[in-house]
């Protein structure tokens, strides 16, 4: 995986392991610091649906009451965010 940060712009290149990791309910996750943004943390998840991406981010945690979750292609709509 490569990581970069230049002005507004965070870039994450995924390499073929990393994508068969992410297929395998195994997330990525690193310190905003690693890319400049302190005080962050990121988590890059995969999955066959949008229901299993889901699913996935509450079994590891990351869904809490402040989470809004952009689902409106798993919903099949143009717009609208749930909470977690």
């Amino acid at each position: 995986m490569i990581k970069a940060r230049g002005g507004k712009i965070v870039l994450f290149g995924l390499s073929r392991a990393n994508t068969e990791r992410l297929l395998a309910d195994m997330p990525i996750r690193f310190a905003g610091e690693e890319v400049g943004l302190p005080g962050l943390v990121f988590v890059i998840i995969g999955g066959e649906t949008e229901k299993a991406m889901r699913a996935q981010l509450q079994a590891i945690g990351a869904v809490t009451e402040d989470t809004v979750i952009d689902d409106r292609f798993d919903k099949g709509t143009t717009g609208g965010h749930s909470k977690g």
